[in-house]
Parts: C-alpha cells; structure tokens; sequence
C-alpha cells in the first residue's frame, strides 16, 4: 500500500519536514445559517504523522471554514504531550505568496516559542516586521526610517499602530535590554504580526480582486429636460 507524504512541523528538527501519514481521521459539517447567511461549511483532521527525518511522531489536527483565511492548526507531540497552536501554513508557502525570508522568519520564532526560548523568539519576530517593512517601502538606514516610512505609507491604522508598537518594544527589549519575556507575551506578539501579515499579503489582494469583478454602479438617468 503506497504511503502518503505530507510536509508538517517537526519539533526535534525544529522546522518544517516531511512526514508520513500514519492515520488519519475527517469529519465535515455545515453549521446552521444565522441572521440569513447561508451555513457555514467546516471540516476537521486529525491525523497521525511521522517525521522522515528523526522518526519522531506527533499527532496534527487541522480546522478549516469557509470564513477563515488559513487552516487552524495545532500538534500534540509525543514525547511530552504539549500541544501547541505552531506557525501557520501560510509560513510553508501555501494560501497566499508572502517573501521567503518573512515566512522563514515567522516559522523560527514559533518554533523557539514551542521550545521556551523567549528571547530569540522576541528578537525573531523584531526581524520578520523589519522584513515586511523593507518589502513595502525598500532599504531604509534604520529600523527607525523603517517605521516612520510603514507608516506614512498608511499601512497602519490608528489603532494598528499602538499594537504595532508594543511588539516592536517587546523585540528591542529582548535584543537590547536583556528582557525575558514570558510565553504569553510572545504569544501576544505572534498573533498580532501574522494578523498584520495576513491582512498586507492576503486581505489586499483578494480586496483588489474583489473590487475589480465588482460591477460598476448603473449611472443615473439623466432628468429629461421639461418641453419649453
């Protein structure tokens, strides 16, 4: 019987590898409609994989639904049952196009968040919004420069640029200032920077999509002009 392959996170390699599918488990369903939507279609994974690498196992369970971007997913590992919400697959290079070196950046920091090294991860997350600032607005002399052109460039709401601010503190604190933040905090920062993330490569282009299949408003009837 062939053997299915999938690319998943090992925790032991500490990245992305290929996996075999030991198991594996679905159930679909369609929530019921409220306030006259139609009913949302989900669908749940569990599944059994193990690392062609190390041969370590761990158990992946996926979410997925039709009002979400991107698959929720969560691993249990073997070795100490800890389950862990890991980089999302958007990291990998599916869903939606983002840099390589964004992606890859995002995923280490997860990954130094599953294994408690805090302060890489804080300093992880510093470098991977630098890089989504340098492919917006190009090479600035410093993250400084980097900030003040994100923002002028409008890329921030009012209230995007508070929260933005809190993460690029908690990452200078962590390089600079010897901070050792908690596993919450980082926590924190991951979700804010993969929200900003989804919202500059994914949001905007399915919005600039959108807008163009949109079609154009019926121009009014021009008011007939009364006989003389």
């Amino acid at each position: 019987m062939p053997r299915t392959e999938t690319k998943s996170i090992c925790a032991k390699c500490g990245g992305p590898t290929q996996h075999v599918i030991i198991g594996s488990t679905i159930e679909e369903g369609t929530l019921e409609p409220w306030s006259g939507s139609q009913g949302e279609t989900w669908s749940e994974r569990h599944e059994m994989v193990q690392c062609c690498g190390c041969g370590s196992v761990s158990m992946r369970h996926t979410y997925e639904s039709l009002s979400e971007e991107a698959p929720t997913i969560s691993y249990t590992y073997k070795d100490d049952l800890k389950t862990t919400t890991f980089a999302p697959f958007w990291t990998l290079g599916f869903d939606f196009e983002i840099p390589s070196r964004v992606g890859s950046l995002v995923a280490e920091s997860y990954i130094a968040h599953y294994h408690g090294l805090y302060r890489l991860a804080g300093m992880g997350i510093r470098a991977a919004l630098e890089s989504v600032m340098l492919d917006k607005v190009g090479y600035k002399e410093n993250f400084g420069m980097y900030i003040k052109a994100f923002r002028e460039c409008g890329y921030l709401s009012v209230r995007d640029d508070g929260m933005i601010d809190a993460v690029i503190e908690a990452g200078h604190a962590a390089t600079h200032r010897g901070w050792d933040p908690t596993s919450e905090n980082i926590s924190t920062a991951l979700e804010i920077l993969a929200a900003l993330i989804v919202k500059l490569y994914h949001h905007e282009p399915r919005a600039a999509r959108l807008e163009k299949e949109v079609p154009p408003r019926p121009l009014r009837a021009q008011k007939r002009k009364p006989e003389e």
